[in-house]
């Protein structure tokens, strides 16, 4: 049995580090509006493709928006350098304190305090040290969709000031991707059940581990996540690997806001355009959706699939010559409903002995409860139609 339950832990993990939910509601507006007062504004779609409906052979139905803010013909391709940030900057606006402790390293410039760190290059890390990893434990409990506004400033105003600091540091074209609240009472309902773990209370003891006990109103926290952009065309976020077995970074920013303001903020890398070395006439999101048939064919079903959305953004990738660039491909976002009994099917949970199974289904239950529909998303190079192995 406690093989089992471990099983269901790694599943439950596995489960909710797929797919990735954007739903930031109205406030979209406010981080758009930075973004139009650096950028002149947000261009207009000019794909002639806006919608995609249509149902392929196995019954996956195909209901999408298209976003296209770069068109068909003539798509620019562009050599990058990582952008290096302002450490003199960073310091005014993250970590002014003149007694802090400056180190010039290999890699950037490094500043401490005995409560503060800030590391500055081609990226940027902040953090209040223990308050930044008190809340960082209570990450997993975002919900999308959680966005009710905490006693010290409301969710919107937390988002301006992560948004205008940003900006500050050198970032221009970035959009509001994500922002959640996480109330104290979940907080205070995570850390209860940590009370049962003697490692854990050992650890509290000997004050080696961040521990608050009592959570009042007010001690709820935001996270804030924005998205890179370049020509309104989101860049991809992630790290990762090319078909060369090249390591490549993504670009992305996260936050974490409580009422002592920005507790933590990194900025994984900005993109700084050098020029624009070509220009591709890249292949519509139809012709993406022909592409999907053959990929569906073998697809396990565990409940009804929906695409919903094309989305043309840039990837950072190598030239022939090992030069960043920025290319255009196509982000696929496919919605599946999650049903207990697909997910009980799928992992073979409906062999074991009918005790074990029924506690299995109950734990599924309540993570189905939660989360209904799973989001993920495929990827396929622009002008080729190659599929690309990204998460």
């Amino acid at each position: 049995m406690k093989r089992i339950g471990a099983v269901v832990i790694l599943m439950l993990l596995f489960v909710a580090a797929c797919g990735k939910e954007n739903e930031t509601k109205g406030l979209e507006e406010s981080a758009e509006e930075v973004v139009c007062k650096e950028t002149g504004g947000v261009s207009e779609t000019v794909s002639e493709e806006t919608h995609i409906k249509r149902t392929l052979e196995d019954g996956i139905e195909i209901d999408a928006e298209v976003i296209n803010p770069l068109g068909r013909k003539a798509v620019p391709v562009y050599d990058i350098n990582l952008k290096e940030f302002s450490a003199d900057t960073a310091r005014e606006l993250l970590l002014p304190d003149e007694e802090a402790v400056v180190r010039e390293e290999e890699g950037g410039t490094y500043v401490s305090t005995e409560e503060e760190t800030l590391q500055v290059g081609t990226g940027l890390s902040y953090s209040v040290v223990r308050e930044s990893v008190l809340y960082g434990q209570f990450t997993t409990l975002e919900k999308p969709g959680e966005q009710e506004d905490l006693p010290f400033c409301t969710l919107e105003e937390a988002c301006r000031k992560v948004e205008e600091t940003v900006k500050a540091l050198g970032v221009e074209q970035f959009r509001l991707e994500k922002a959640c609240t996480i109330d104290y009472k979940a907080m205070q309902e995570k850390e209860d059940t940590w009370k049962d773990d003697p490692d854990f209370v050992e650890r509290v003891r000997e004050k080696n581990y961040p521990y608050k006990g009592t959570w009042e109103p007010e001690d709820g926290m935001y996270t804030i996540s924005l998205e890179i952009l370049q020509d309104q065309a989101p860049v991809y976020d992630k790290f990762y690997t090319d078909t060369n077995g090249n390591e490549i970074g993504g670009y992305g920013t996260e936050a974490r806001y409580t009422k002592d303001g920005i507790i933590a903020l990194h900025v994984d890398g900005c993109p700084e355009i050098q020029k624009e070395s070509d220009r591709w006439d890249i292949l519509g999101a139809e012709e993406i959706a022909d592409r999907l048939e053959d990929k569906f064919d073998l697809l396990i079903m565990t409940g009804d699939l929906k695409i919903s959305e094309f989305q043309l953004m840039y990837l950072t990738a190598l030239d022939e010559e090992g030069g960043l660039q920025l290319i255009p491909i196509w982000r696929v976002k496919t919605e599946q409903e999650r049903t207990v009994d697909g997910i009980m099917e799928l992992y073979g949970y409906n062999e074991l002995p009918e005790a074990e199974r029924e506690e299995v289904r109950k734990s599924f239950e309540e993570d189905v409860k939660d989360r209904p529909v799973e989001v993920s998303y495929t990827y396929y190079h622009a002008k080729s139609g190659e599929e690309l192995l990204l998460s």
